[in-house]
């Protein structure tokens, strides 16, 4: 989900699955999110199998974000924009263009919520949402202003970067803004489950980006093969740790203080790292031929399906809970469906070439 697919030959494969694999990810999130974690009694008075179940798929859902921001972050960075009418023709073919399809969305999204009677349509708090003042209450929304964000500041960031001849000032901020903006954020959740005064960095940090900032220089770097000389083996067995303490941390916050795993936290980062590290060194030359035009073509319609999954997350889980059945069942269904829905609806409206710009985001 990150610039507007354009459809071309040129293509990095790894970035290819790492969009792949995120956008099934973003779907599992939302689905858990949808059956389980709706309310707090729902995931209370679950059997400990169901809590294990949601928070392993929740663990896996959660990787998705990241990786967009890894991908998005090799690719605008390294974007080579030198002059000011290089940065303006790059504002006018992905950001105007990204903001139009927002726009059509957010009217969308909101007649949506209208006749599903989550809210009442209301003209000024459509546009409200059109100049982001306001947002809408679903799960996906928050993403698009701070992707919006990020293309109209990481040009200029990437030619910040490329004035120096290394990388280590690059490692330097990536540094600084991993301690305020991560590794304290972790280390307050266990100082609050301790009662523990909780500690906070006097001084204005945010221009470092936030987690967002670090996702994307990390995704930089790690195109720039950072990681190369640790091995694969060292890397699974990160991965493999790094999750099982994210379904503990994501049980304590659900536990104690009614809150997913988030994006700072320090243990998410360090297995979507190494995940994405092991995405890069994959040979794609032994891929049988038909499964790298899948990849490929899934690819393609990710940002489309970021959009379009969220209305039958709702369509389809308003009528599910209708049903006694097993929560599984319903996580199952609503997974399933939802994949095939939004895929089926993306793909129709690919035919209309028109809609297939305005509403796909795509050339």
């Amino acid at each position: 989900m990150n610039i507007c697919q354009k459809e071309h030959k040129n293509r990095i494969e790894y970035f290819d699955l790492a969009k792949t694999i995120s956008i099934f990810c973003v779907i599992l999130c939302h689905c858990v999110e949808q059956i389980y974690y709706s309310n707090q009694s729902a995931y209370y008075d679950s059997s400990n199998f169901s809590k294990i179940f949601s928070t392993i798929c929740f663990v896996i859902g959660r990787c998705g974000v990241p990786f967009f921001l890894f991908v998005s972050g090799s690719l605008l960075i390294n974007k080579k924009i030198d002059t000011f009418e290089e940065y303006k023709k790059f504002i006018k073919k992905n950001f105007l263009r990204l903001l139009l399809t927002t726009e059509i969305w957010l009217i969308i999204y909101n007649i949506f919520l209208s006749l599903m009677k989550v809210k009442t349509f209301n003209l000024l708090y459509l546009i409200e949402n059109m100049f982001f003042l306001k947002t809408l209450p679903l799960m996906n929304i928050w993403y698009m202003p701070m992707i919006l964000g990020v293309y109209l500041v990481i040009p200029l960031v990437s030619k910040a970067i490329k004035s120096f001849d290394s990388n280590k000032v690059l490692i330097f901020v990536g540094i600084l803004s991993f301690i305020t903006n991560m590794l304290i954020p972790t280390i307050n959740v266990l100082f609050s489950k301790m009662n523990i005064d909780t500690v906070y960095l006097y001084g204005y940090v945010e221009f470092l980006g936030g987690f967002v900032g670090i996702y994307l220089i990390t995704g930089y770097l790690l195109n720039n093969e950072i990681l190369k000389k640790i091995s694969n083996v060292l890397l699974i067995s990160i991965s493999i740790i790094s999750f099982i303490v994210c379904m503990i941390w994501n049980n304590i916050s659900l536990t104690y203080y009614w809150k997913y795993l988030h994006y700072d936290c320090i243990f998410l980062y360090v297995l979507t790292v190494c995940l994405f590290e092991l995405f890069r060194r994959i040979n794609f030359n032994k891929a049988v031929n038909c499964i790298r035009k899948l990849i490929d073509y899934i690819s393609r319609y990710s940002l489309a399906i970021y959009f379009i999954h969220i209305i039958f997350i709702m369509l389809i889980g308003k009528y599910l809970v209708l049903y006694q059945i097993p929560a599984i069942l319903k996580f199952v269904l609503l997974n399933v469906f939802t994949v095939i829905c939004s895929f089926g609806l993306a793909w129709i409206i690919s035919k209309i070439q028109l809609l297939k710009k305005l509403l796909l985001c795509i050339k």
